[in-house]
């Protein structure tokens, strides 16, 4: 069960034991404690549904070793707030640093049970926003069009080049409805030139992700508020909403140019876990256990966590519902 695309199932039939036996060995001697609090930690969310009303589960990781160092059931105020709360106060003010997306809850709940930490916006969530606010712009232009048109066709077929980093040079293939050979870089330049707005949202998105990548600690400052200056002199809709949220998280974003080790802080190594917290719940077709579920998450995650073998007293299996009454038919 270390390996996280097993199931209990698998690991059953190999043993030639039932599932049911499986998972009630696994729950005796694989019962993990949080680990403690890092310096760094990087806060997520994954889609669980352990339950109907715990959908999301949140998931704290350790920035510096990689290692997962808890799950909790779920991502509301309350149950974050209860879960800080019983750590001791000594070793919450050892976080220095917090990674998250731009989830208002998680940032109220770091500034109430972890005060010392600074909060980083994580850069990947900031541009998936702008790509967000570009592709609304996309979306309202190309719906202007007639469906046949030559707009409403670069705008659907060729949205993507629009969300590029660089639209690279490539041999020119003849296209259809255009009638000449064309590479993407041209298509591009077609596209722009469809509207003023679109173009202006475009490249204020190209500008913002120059300052992700150039930016520094010391300049992030002074360049993410001419950046915003720039925004509201678009008076794009789209734009001028996502400025807001810029300005709300504005220090969160000056933060994330903080580097540890030489490597920038951000949620983008949660993504791996993330995707192995996915297999392990699809594989097994969802949890309805939570402990299990956590549990099976931190022992797969984490290399050189070890089973207990002198094995746990304390069930974790759920209690079903009662027996109703039973008649046997004479």
């Amino acid at each position: 069960m270390k390996e996280y695309n097993s199931t209990f199932s698998s690991a059953a039939k190999h043993n030639n034991i039932s599932s049911t036996q499986a998972e009630a060995i696994f729950d005796d001697y694989v019962n993990i404690p949080r680990q403690t609090l890092p310096r760094v930690i990087c806060i997520d969310e994954i889609y669980s549904k352990t339950s109907r009303k715990n959908k999301y589960s949140c998931l704290l990781l350790d920035f510096e070793t990689s290692n997962l160092i808890d799950v909790i059931i779920n991502r509301r105020k309350t149950t974050l707030l209860n879960y800080f709360e019983k750590i001791p106060k000594s070793e919450r003010e050892n976080v220095e640093y917090v990674s998250m997306d731009l989830y208002e809850t998680y940032r109220s709940v770091v500034k109430l049970r972890l005060p010392k930490a600074k909060v980083c916006a994580d850069p990947f969530h900031v541009i998936k926003n702008y790509n967000e606010a570009l592709d609304k712009v996309r979306k309202r232009v190309m719906n202007k069009f007639p469906k046949k048109s030559v707009e409403y066709y670069l705008l659907k077929k060729f949205n993507w080049t629009l969300f590029k980093d660089e639209v690279r040079e490539n041999e020119s293939k003849w296209n259809k409805k255009l009638h000449r050979y064309i590479n993407y870089p041209q298509i591009l330049d077609l596209i722009l030139g469809i509207s003023d707005e679109l173009r202006t949202a475009y490249y204020l998105k190209s500008d913002y992700v120059y300052f992700n990548k150039h930016s520094n600690l010391e300049n992030a400052e002074n360049d993410l508020w001419k950046h915003i200056e720039e925004m509201k002199k678009s008076n794009i809709q789209e734009i001028l909403k996502l400025k807001k949220t810029l300005i709300n998280w504005s220090q969160e974003i000056i933060n994330s140019f903080t580097f540890i080790d030489g490597r920038r802080i951000t949620n983008g190594i949660m993504e791996s876990k993330n995707g192995i917290a996915k297999e392990i719940k699809n594989n097994a077709k969802g949890y309805k256990n939570f402990l299990r579920y956590r549990n099976r998450c931190l022992y797969c995650m984490n290399k050189t966590t070890k089973p207990n073998y002198a094995g746990s007293h304390k069930s974790i299996r759920m209690k079903g519902w009662p027996r109703g009454r039973y008649k046997k038919n004479k």
